[in-house]
């Protein structure tokens, strides 16, 4: 059992199965960057059978993401944490590579070797990232309709 902070949202409490709804940002966020760290390396380091390469290959890639994402979310930003960050997401696409050769590369991986870029021209993510949007979506899609464009 993980206990979060009550300030974490922690997203459907059966993740994974049917009927669980959509999962919103925040709660990928969480379950991404906190829930699956913990349970990759429980299951794959404390209660593995046996030693395997492969999966602590593919935990130590996942992490650079994670930390990576983890560096994205801060609420300020400098030199050095972009360096930083591109360093994560170079180790990151070069895994993928190597362990899933027969992967095809999301284009967002792609997109995010922009994000240096974007961070020294906008400052921290927090301040332009896509959540009031997101949450805008959600309420409209929510909202009653007909389905025909122009028309409610």
């Amino acid at each position: 059992r993980i206990s979060l902070p009550s300030w974490v949202d922690p997203g459907p409490k059966q993740f994974g199965r049917a009927g669980q709804g959509k999962i919103k940002a925040d709660q990928w966020r969480t379950i991404g960057t906190i829930l699956l760290p913990l349970v990759l390396i429980h299951q794959w380091a404390v209660d593995g059978d046996r030693y395997d390469p492969f999966r602590e290959a593919l935990l130590a890639n996942f992490l650079s993401l994670v930390a990576a994402v983890n560096l994205v979310s801060l609420k300020s930003t400098s030199e050095d944490r972009i360096r930083r960050i591109l360093d994560h997401l170079e180790r990151y696409g070069r895994g993928l590579v190597l362990l899933l050769p027969n992967y095809d590369v999301p284009s967002s991986l792609h997109q995010s070797f922009h994000l240096p870029d974007i961070l020294r021209t906008f400052g921290p993510a927090a301040g332009w990232w896509s959540f009031p949007f997101e949450r805008y979506n959600g309420i409209m899609r929510n909202f009653p309709h007909n389905g025909r464009p122009g028309e409610c």
